[in-house]
């Protein structure tokens, strides 16, 4: 299985830190709520 870090840091405002971390600045809440969506329901395995 891929490093999750390294997938999620091609998304805008991410910044891999380390290589099981990532930093993101959110603009709103709203952008915030669509990562945090994305981050926890993504699964690296699935294909169309």
């Amino acid at each position: 299985m891929r490093n999750r870090s390294r997938i999620i840091a091609y998304l805008p405002n991410v910044a891999r830190v380390s290589s099981h971390s990532v930093r993101f600045m959110a603009r709103d809440m709203v952008e915030l709520s669509r990562f945090l969506e994305f981050v926890t329901s993504y699964e690296p395995g699935l294909q169309p």
